[in-house]
């Protein structure tokens, strides 16, 4: 009997001290937390902010970028940034075959945890003419030899094709009336 004792509450204390190292990250490897971020005279944000001209039309001029927030640095090669928007073909190039609107390539760079780098040093030029109701916002996510980001993305496994209800947005803001 005090042998049955000493085994349960051996176990319950390794339960404890299991879910309490979890939660505060001891037993879990470092990995890289990849999310897309816009810069915008020269500053970084999660928020592409479009604003109104003279014609009635709003504009939005930015570059891309990756912020990784996790604790581990993802290697330059080690995966690829996609993107889902409607841009001027010459402005930006890298175009998945058979997608206009699929923009990918790859992460040519290291980033570090808490560091943010520039993808590629595209400038994106998007419009929302008047009376035009503006999309939620940019789709991305990254596949990389630590799995997709955001994590929640999901992939038609017959066709190939991402779900784009389960990845990133980079959100839209319209400054103006």
């Amino acid at each position: 009997m005090n042998f049955l004792a000493s085994l349960l509450s051996t176990l319950v204390a390794a339960v404890v001290i299991y879910f309490t190292g979890r939660a505060f990250g001891l037993f879990t490897s470092p990995q890289p937390d990849l999310v897309m971020v816009a810069k915008q005279n020269s500053v970084y944000s999660d928020v592409i902010t479009f604003t109104k001209q003279d014609d009635g039309s709003y504009t939005a001029d930015f570059q891309l970028a990756i912020k990784n927030q996790g604790n581990l640095t993802l290697n330059a090669n080690d995966g690829f940034w996609h993107t889902y928007v409607v841009t001027d073909a010459s402005v930006t190039p890298l175009t998945a075959t058979g997608e206009a609107s699929h923009q990918r390539g790859v992460i040519s760079y290291p980033i570090y945890p808490g560091y943010i780098v520039d993808i590629d040093g595209s400038q994106y030029h998007l419009v929302i003419k008047k009376d035009d109701v503006p999309s939620e916002g940019l789709p991305y996510f990254f596949a990389t030899d630590y799995g997709f980001f955001p994590r929640s993305t999901h992939f038609n496994q017959k066709t190939g094709q991402v779900n784009k209800l389960t990845i990133g947005i980079l959100r839209f803001k319209v400054l103006g009336p």
